[in-house]
């Protein structure tokens, strides 16, 4: 089965696809990735504490923390070269949906994973496209926080 993982806390989006290795650099949540100056914030971007704001619970909200831990199926979507749905499979989604993996821009990640290299992100969906067309089991994405550091999510701006 093709596996990737991407960890909130080094914002690496690494695995096999096809028998192919990715290693990526992304943003995940607080607007990472914005082409936006001073656009990011630095407190909800890539925080693992941060992954329910957004939710039902923060009507609202116009910022929100990064994707939810847990497990997700990639989907292309039609028509957008530079885009990959992710669907939940598992994991609390603290009400929240329409993640993604896509590329940087004015607003950046409400969620998303956001691929900084825009080469990258073609390799990536190029070869999903590929794992669909050889009819192989749907890409699978692990969304996991290691090595969390604990002290710049509790400081205070």
């Amino acid at each position: 089965m093709d596996q990737l993982s991407y960890n909130i806390s080094t914002g690496i989006l690494e695995g096999l696809i096809c028998g192919r290795r990715l290693h990526l650099f992304c943003g995940a949540g607080g607007r990472a990735g914005s082409t936006t100056s001073g656009a990011e914030s630095w407190y909800l971007s890539g925080n693992v504490f941060a992954t329910a704001i957004g939710g039902p619970r923060q009507e609202g909200t116009h910022i929100f923390g990064p994707l939810p831990l847990g497990e997700y199926e990639l989907r292309l979507r039609a028509g957008k070269r530079r885009w990959i749905d992710l669907k939940p499979l598992r994991g609390n989604m603290f009400g929240r949906s329409r993640f993604a993996i896509h590329e940087r821009g004015p607003i950046g990640s409400h969620g998303c994973i956001v691929v900084y290299d825009k080469t990258g992100l073609e390799r990536l969906h190029d070869l999903v496209e590929e794992a669909y067309s050889k009819g192989r089991a749907p890409c699978r994405l692990r969304v996991v926080a290691i090595g969390q550091d604990l002290d710049r999510m509790l400081r205070t701006a």
